[in-house]
């Protein structure tokens, strides 16, 4: 029913963890297609795999592009159910796994969304993306206003696939990210929406410079009364980097601030305090206390997502701990064994 698309290269011993959640969240009429460009250990990892799961390795010369590419060739394999692209590092949740297969088998849409999170220590403790309060309100069958709001991320995306091999092959061939995002809603007719976290990525900190002149490119070509709406359409975006930020990436945020309002019509930038989401509390500090007030902004922030992402990796310790102590022998234990060891 559904097919999990991966593309694999040199992916180490940790495969084995993605290999290992996979096997717990996925059905029996659910299977694995892999396009393998990698080492011989990462093939045995997929051999083993394929063992006790419907598997199928594809052996190709170079790596897969990206997500789009990768869409492109899994769509050329799979003639029915519904397709999933992942990553090697990523974390599926089963209970939400069975949600989206009873959606999927009741309202047979062409494209259904999964809801997102991040994984840091370990799937138990998954960790929310910048809209994922959004998700509690969210339809089951939400229209493509509703969808648009979202974090625009392919990656969520679950495709019928004898609907979309054909729209897929004819789309350009460097669609990504949130253009492709954008695409697949509007070419969509019927879409579901699966809120409970189901795929879990692999936190790492991102470079927010590449988005933010994405965005501010797309200011330049907009009207001026129409850039209030366009750097709404970017906000869940720009929250997302702000989120993943590493400290030493700071001072490009704060020196993109100044151009992003000055391209905001005066009025816009009056009311920016009125906006939702990180990054127009950030850009309002700028506007309204300049440089320093946005540097004060940003810090807090940095301070409060590191604070979470630290009490998160205490508790998985804590778990860790009491786990490992529970699995070794206590000192009663091994003061028995020493004596008996030592008796006649």
């Amino acid at each position: 029913m559904l097919t999990c698309l991966l593309a694999t290269h040199d992916e180490g011993s940790a495969f084995d963890l993605f290999l290992r959640a996979l096997a717990d969240a996925i059905g029996p009429a659910d299977s694995l297609l892999v396009f393998h460009s990698g080492d011989a250990q990462t093939l045995a990892r997929l051999q083993g795999f394929a063992e006790t799961h419907a598997t199928r390795i594809i052996q190709i010369d170079q790596p897969v592009a990206g997500h789009g590419d990768l869409l492109r060739l899994g769509m050329r394999m799979v003639e029915q159910g519904y397709v999933l692209a992942l990553d090697p590092t990523d974390r599926l949740q089963a209970e939400a796994m069975a949600t989206l297969r009873t959606q999927l088998n009741r309202d047979a849409p062409d494209l259904a969304l999964v809801h997102s999170g991040w994984w840091l220590a370990d799937a138990g403790h998954p960790l929310p993306r910048s809209d994922s309060a959004m998700f509690a309100t969210l339809p089951v069958q939400p229209n493509q206003a509703a969808c648009a709001a979202l974090l625009p991320d392919p990656r969520r995306l679950v495709w019928r696939a004898p609907d979309w091999a054909d729209r897929v092959a004819h789309w350009p061939q460097d669609l990504e990210g949130k253009a492709l995002y954008a695409r697949a809603l509007a070419d969509s007719t019927q879409r579901s929406a699966v809120r409970a976290p189901m795929l879990l990525h692999r936190m790492d900190p991102v470079d927010p410079a590449p988005v933010l002149a994405a965005c501010i490119a797309d200011l330049e070509t907009r009207a001026k009364a129409a850039r209030t709406a366009a750097l709404a359409d970017w906000a869940p975006l720009l929250d997302e980097h702000l989120s993943l930020c590493p400290p030493a990436a700071a001072a490009t945020i704060l020196d993109t601030l100044p151009r992003i309002a000055a391209l905001l019509p005066r009025q816009a930038r009056r009311h920016m305090g009125q906006q939702k989401g990180s990054f127009a509390r950030l850009l309002h500090a700028r506007i309204t206390d300049g440089a320093l007030g946005a540097k004060a902004e940003l810090g807090l922030g940095l301070a409060a997502h590191q604070h979470h992402r630290s009490d998160l990796l205490a508790h998985a310790y804590d778990r860790l701990r009491r786990d490992v102590d529970l699995a070794l022998p206590g000192p009663d234990y091994l003061q028995a064994l020493y004596t008996r060891l030592r008796g006649p």
